[in-house]
């Protein structure tokens, strides 16, 4: 058994192997409860219950068209397209009657369309190069073959295969129904789960 936490010698505290080692662990899970605790929000079950859980990333919108400068606008938290087309510069009283604005998400460019009848505001996904690039899912349905092989663990020839097993189902309702191509199992899927998504994509504004 193990002798005094610690005993005194020649005025100097002495402290065994396994003394040192008991000591060294308590101080670094001391050391990371303190941290956990200055970054709760980075774990949503250590906080109350009213407090809400933080974004995982900055909410990106690409703008193009004629009214502005083409670009790349990130914000701290959800924006709705009112709020970013006047970020980027488009005067009020041009932006659709807020009724007609559908909800933004996060990867979509805005494409403006300005004429004597007034800004049209189109909803596309961004490229998904740029998505990538952002940590922002891809839609499946959409992503082309070529594309695909910017994600790790999709080579040329499954690529191929996702592509083929879509046309030939009319597109994906699920990210589940991956494990039906050849080469996805399981793993392969929770794998690919961050960076893919299944999105219904929004027309035109008028």
């Amino acid at each position: 058994m193990a002798g005094p936490l610690f005993s005194k010698n020649r005025s100097r505290w002495v402290f065994s192997p396994e003394q040192r080692v008991f000591l060294a662990v308590l101080l670094l899970v001391l050391l990371l409860f303190h941290w956990v605790r200055g970054r709760s929000t980075l774990l949503p079950w250590l906080g109350s219950a009213d407090q809400p859980r933080a974004a995982m990333g900055p909410f990106v919108i690409e703008i193009e068209g004629n009214l502005v400068s083409p670009g790349i606008y990130t914000f701290p938290a959800r924006v709705g397209i009112r709020e970013a087309l006047q970020e980027a510069g488009v005067a009020g009283e041009l932006i659709p009657r807020e009724s007609r604005l559908p909800p933004l998400k996060t990867g979509t460019t805005l494409v403006l369309h300005h004429s004597s009848q007034g800004l049209t505001v189109q909803t596309v996904p961004m490229h998904p190069a740029k998505k990538v690039l952002y940590n922002i899912p891809i839609d499946l349905n959409t992503i082309q073959a070529d594309d695909l092989t910017m994600i790790p663990g999709i080579g040329p020839t499954l690529a191929k295969r996702i592509v083929t097993y879509r046309e030939h189902i009319g597109g994906f309702t699920h990210l589940d129904e991956l494990l039906d191509v050849s080469g996805v199992g399981r793993i392969k899927l929770e794998s690919l789960r961050p960076y893919l998504s299944v999105e219904h994509n929004v027309a035109a504004i008028p």
